[in-house]
């Protein structure tokens, strides 16, 4: 690697550089950092963790945003109250007040109300007062299992025709006439 590719690297990626015959690799491995170099060339090495900065960023994470994971808040409050009824194939868990009758899901993943299977979002909406662990719903030969709703990501639906499939539009038929100014 040449010098000044070498700063660059340092300073806007989160890789080392240790290598035989580099200045920087020589530093790095007086330093007493432990890695492996290949026999003549050059490695990239990944940044050692820092656990403790990890910590504190998940920890901030968890304050200040709802749509990454459980807040504190609601994890404290599934600890202190709350008692679970069950689960759904998507690992999604589901939970009630022991004295109360407030219900809620702690999701596994993306947080995405589609993602909720139609059983469970019965007993969430108070529709049913057992849970489908408790009184599971008949399956019909007709159903198909469950799909989160995938509008924005790759698995969404594009109509025959449209520009994001790559199909064509079909002919337009005689009975359509453009609009001329007169």
């Amino acid at each position: 690697m040449t010098a000044s590719i070498l700063p660059s690297l340092l300073l806007h990626s989160s890789v080392r550089l240790m290598g035989k015959g580099t200045k920087a690799g020589k530093n790095l491995r007086q330093t007493g950092l432990k890695g492996w170099t290949p026999e003549g060339g050059n490695a990239i090495f990944p940044p050692q963790s820092n656990r403790r900065s990890e910590q504190q960023m998940w920890f901030l994470k968890a304050i200040t945003t709802w749509w990454n994971d459980k807040t504190i808040g609601t994890a404290w409050y599934t600890f202190r109250k709350g008692l679970k009824v069950g689960d759904d194939e998507q690992g999604n868990i589901y939970y009630r007040e022991r004295r109360g009758t407030r219900r809620w899901v702690i999701y596994n993943g993306d947080i995405d109300a589609s993602r909720i299977p139609p059983e469970w979002h019965r007993w969430l909406h108070y529709t049913s007062d057992l849970p489908p662990s408790e009184a599971p719903l008949p399956v019909k030969s007709w159903e198909k299992p469950h799909e989160a709703n995938q509008t924005g990501s790759v698995g969404a639906y594009f109509p025959p025709g449209s520009l994001n499939s790559g199909g064509q539009r079909a002919k337009v038929a005689g009975d359509y006439e453009a609009w001329k100014p007169e």
